[in-house]
């Protein structure tokens, strides 16, 4: 079976989602303040490169500590809600990709496995 990264689409899938998804935080008031004056464009890129990464493609070339990159945002109140959230848009966007439901099911959970390292618990 392929991987869940080539059952998503590959590199485009992963550049629309990351695109779909930071259009959608900027204009989301629960999560918007967690990136105020960050330079989307870059963060957009750390996010195709995660989720290829965490799908099964191309492997970052470095260990990511997600803990030390999203602790400033626990600081400032992120939490379980806001993982969640952002959960949410990821099915939205995949479904409006036409995204099979098992692999969304498939994404989501592989995401979720991070969730105690971006949450800092």
């Amino acid at each position: 079976m392929a991987s869940l990264y080539i059952r998503l689409g590959g590199e485009p899938a992963m550049e629309a989602l990351a695109e779909f998804l930071y259009e959608r935080i900027a204009l989301d008031e629960d999560l918007n303040r967690f990136f105020k004056n960050m330079d989307f464009a870059a963060q957009q890129q750390k996010q195709v490169d995660f989720l290829s990464d965490i799908f099964g493609g191309p492997k970052l070339d470095h260990e990511l500590d997600l803990r030390a990159v999203h602790r400033p945002l626990v600081a400032r109140g992120m939490n379980e809600s806001h993982f969640n959230k952002v959960a949410e848009h990821v099915i939205d966007i995949l479904r409006e990709m036409h995204t099979e439901e098992s692999d969304i099911t498939a994404a989501i959970e592989k995401i979720a496995t991070f969730k105690d390292d971006i949450l800092d618990q």
